[in-house]
């Protein structure tokens, strides 16, 4: 999906990215071969084309670079795209002041495992998980769990790509607070974390 996006360039939106894509457009690869090759001054052919800092940045697992030249809107293709380094994370808090209540569990999940942290024991899978991932996905982290995690763990690496789902729902007509909208869609988890503050959205 995410080799599939041209929106991360300067002066593409969606009526362009759509144009692309109905010229037959729709992979990077599509459109580097599309191109002439130039000679350059040394003698060699030259290929630099308006993607090569996002082959490059692909390349490397450099997510940052997309998610500053993506809009927070279309953060989902690179989830789509890296499946597996999708990191979904829910904390339950004491309350819901950042400045006088503490997590007590954060849960989370990043390819085929599941794990969860307790308040006073060993962070290292959780900080470890949080570095591995190429994306996080949380209900309402944005003004909540994100803050909390940045002040318990004081500042872990973050994914710099952030689906906030509270957000993502209202997109499609959907809000009332996460397990409204868990009943609404028929979702049944066997495991919930969160306060009451998905409640109260």
């Amino acid at each position: 999906m995410l080799k599939s996006t041209f929106q991360h360039l300067k002066g593409i939106g969606k009526k362009s990215e759509r144009s692309l894509w109905s010229k037959g457009f729709t992979a990077w690869e599509h459109y580097v071969a599309s191109l002439p090759k130039q000679l350059s001054l040394f003698g060699d052919l030259s290929q630099y084309t308006p993607l090569s800092e996002s082959i490059s940045a692909y390349e490397k697992g450099d997510m940052a670079f997309f998610a500053n030249a993506l809009s927070t809107s279309e953060y989902y293709r690179v989830a789509l795209e890296f499946p597996q380094d999708v990191l979904f994370l829910d904390i339950e808090t004491t309350g819901l002041s950042l400045y006088y209540d503490i997590i007590t569990i954060v849960g989370w999940s990043l390819g085929e495992e599941y794990c969860v942290y307790i308040n006073g024991q060993d962070d290292t899978l959780l900080r470890k998980a949080l570095a591995q991932a190429k994306v996080i996905v949380t209900f309402n982290g944005t003004m909540f769990d994100l803050k909390f995690i940045a002040k318990h763990f004081n500042a872990p690496a973050i994914p710099p790509v952030h689906l906030d789902l509270r957000f993502f729902a209202k997109r499609v007509g959907l809000s009332g607070g996460q397990k409204n909208i868990e009943k609404e869609c028929s979702v049944r988890l066997p495991l919930s974390f969160g306060t009451d503050i998905d409640e109260a959205i």
